[in-house]
């Protein structure tokens, strides 16, 4: 799908050379260190498709995002949240492709009914799971303690989280789990020992339990949804394994959940640093289907990527190190 040479020369001719040089990083552009700033937008607006453009749109400040709004027409008036500005550059991208036009004349010849955002949305809360977020505040005693090692090098594995299983809500253990990731290759693996956590000093932060739910993705839901679920991707001739995307003839009903999905999920905020338990998601290299009828035992937040996913298959800790 493409929004067009014109459109795309325009959003990134808003944004300054430095965010510029990041989104070329960001994209891998071969010889990006010595092309200019008219040559990295050039670059950038020949690019076939719409896909650096929402990837990278994750990374932009409020300001980047109000500027490529402007640029493009795109009205925010109210809008204050940095990821309501996101989601209004993804519907932009989305209304100017070809792959939305394609979607919208599925649509108006197939005329699918069944399914409200209301509705929608009551499946996924019927579907959701109880978790435990993990925070640097809280009451009681931790139950994990994260380690601070952006100071050190990148590809050697480094111990990141200990997570105390006693206190798990899914694994009944008075072990420690010990998570070590590589950053700089995307590596990450999991040890147990006996003993405590360690206690709070410097660059060791202490997390605390809090209950929380997490809605199911929109792909979750096409796999485990009650009959209206069947109903509706019947209707819109979707198989259900499929999973959610941009072809889904109903979009709007869909989109309105995944704005809601968007506001609530740690993933797309700042606040908590890890989950434990709740549903698997669709990553680059992975599909839900893969991982549906495995326990998530522990999701990372903090930081930056990989975010790092542990999960229980066949009795055994499966680690999965996931770049968006």
């Amino acid at each position: 799908m493409s929004m067009g040479k014109a459109l795309k020369r325009a959003l990134y001719d808003a944004l300054p050379t430095a965010t510029l040089r990041r989104a070329a990083d960001h994209a891998g552009l071969r010889g990006r260190e010595a092309l200019t700033r008219e040559e990295l937008i050039e670059r950038f607006a020949a690019k076939r498709g719409d896909t650096e453009v929402v990837s990278f749109a994750w990374q932009l400040k409020a300001t980047e995002l109000r500027a490529i709004a402007a640029a493009l027409s795109i009205d925010v008036r109210g809008l204050r949240r940095t990821d309501d500005l996101r989601l209004a550059l993804d519907r932009f991208v989305d209304s100017h492709s070809v792959v939305e036009k394609r979607r919208r004349a599925r649509k108006a010849q197939l005329r699918p009914v069944s399914m409200s955002a209301e509705a929608l949305l009551g499946i996924g809360a019927e579907l959701a799971r109880r978790v435990t977020h993990l925070l640097p505040s809280g009451e009681g005693r931790p139950v994990a303690v994260w380690h601070e090692n952006s100071h050190l090098d990148d590809d050697e594995p480094h111990l990141w989280l200990s997570l105390g299983l006693s206190a798990h809500p899914l694994v009944e253990s008075p072990k420690v789990l010990e998570l070590y990731v590589s950053p700089g290759f995307g590596e990450a693996y999991v040890t147990e020992r006996v003993g405590s956590l360690p206690e709070p000093r410097p660059m060791l932060t202490p997390l605390y339990a809090h209950e929380a739910r997490e809605l199911p993705t929109l792909d979750v839901i096409f796999l485990r949804g009650s009959a209206p679920v069947g109903a509706w991707l019947r209707e819109n001739e979707w198989d259900p394994t499929w999973g959610f995307n941009g072809n889904f003839p109903d979009a709007e009903v869909a989109r309105e959940y995944f704005r809601v999905f968007r506001a609530e999920h740690p993933l797309m905020t700042d606040r908590v640093w890890a989950q434990l338990g709740g549903w698997p998601m669709t990553w680059p290299d992975e599909s839900v289907q893969s991982r549906i009828d495995d326990p998530l035992v522990l999701r990372t937040y903090r930081g930056r990527e990989p975010w790092i996913e542990v999960f229980l298959h066949d009795g055994r800790w499966l680690v999965r190190s996931r770049i968006t």
